[in-house]
């Protein structure tokens, strides 16, 4: 249900410019931002995923949901995750606080991610497709 929400939203900040087109997401991109539609492959999908924060976000999260959804503090992953998406938010010029604001709703959408499909953080890769959902 949720599979392909987060990524969308992630590349919608200032990777360059596209129609505005958000694609399942419904948030659009940030005011004063285009966005990207991440159904594919290209350049700015390929520098999203080269960003050290996204890596750092990965492992947070395959290290967090190792043994499923269940006895995980929760509130601590959102949080941890709200740090890497304010270092993204840095990083790609956004700010912090507009990042976090922006993709506040990925940590529960992940959850959901990994509660439906366990193999969704195996590698980095897996991740990568699970964020950006079926072509």
């Amino acid at each position: 249900m949720f599979r392909g929400l987060g990524l969308v939203a992630l590349v919608a900040l200032g990777l360059g410019g596209c129609d505005g087109h958000m694609p399942m997401h419904g948030h659009g991109a940030m005011p004063g931002q285009a966005g990207i539609d991440l159904q594919g492959s290209g350049a700015e999908v390929d520098a999203f995923f080269a960003n050290p924060n996204s890596r750092a976000f990965y492992d947070l999260s395959a290290k967090t949901f190792a043994n499923g959804t269940k006895d995980v503090d929760f509130p601590e992953y959102e949080q941890k995750s709200f740090a890497l998406f304010r270092a993204l938010g840095t990083a790609m010029g956004v700010g912090p606080a507009a990042m976090q604001d922006h993709l506040k709703l990925i940590p529960g959408q992940i959850r959901v991610i990994v509660a439906e499909d366990p193999t969704a953080l195996k590698d980095y890769d897996s991740f990568r497709a699970a964020m950006m959902g079926p072509p």
